[in-house]
């Protein structure tokens, strides 16, 4: 027999709830500043019990959604967020050259992508963005 408690689903948390959730309505009601706030404050209290996935991906895919959104602002607080605690992830460099371009930087885009290079050599995706910047 299995015994579920309430620690089963909150992991710890009063209200139990998925962090890209918790990102999400914290960026569309009080803007990224308090978004980012709000993901340090959780990282800090909560980061090693399990209670909310801190791995990269979850603010690669709240950064993809932006982009899709056509929201670059929001996407950069969230990949600028994710190379602060994953500084060698060519993902979010890739992703953040995007964000970029979404707001016509083309310098700081191919920065980005260079950077995702060095990170990644063989990086299929950067390498012919890369390119096709520079022509």
């Amino acid at each position: 027999m299995t015994r579920v408690q309430c620690a089963t689903c909150h992991r710890g948390v009063p209200i139990p709830a998925q962090l890209s959730d918790l990102l999400r309505q914290t960026m569309l009601g009080k803007g990224e500043g308090a978004a980012v706030v709000q993901y340090r404050e959780l990282r800090q209290q909560y980061l090693d019990t399990g209670a909310y996935n801190f791995r990269e991906t979850t603010l690669l895919d709240l950064a993809r959604e932006s982009l899709g959104a056509r929201k670059p602002d929001d996407a950069l607080a969230w990949l600028q967020l994710n190379v602060e605690f994953y500084p060698q992830s060519a993902a979010s460099y890739l992703e953040l050259a995007r964000a970029h371009l979404a707001k016509r930087d083309r310098d700081a885009a191919v920065a980005d992508l260079a950077k995702a290079l060095t990170i990644d050599p063989a990086n299929a995706d950067a390498k012919p963005e890369l390119s096709s910047l520079r022509k």
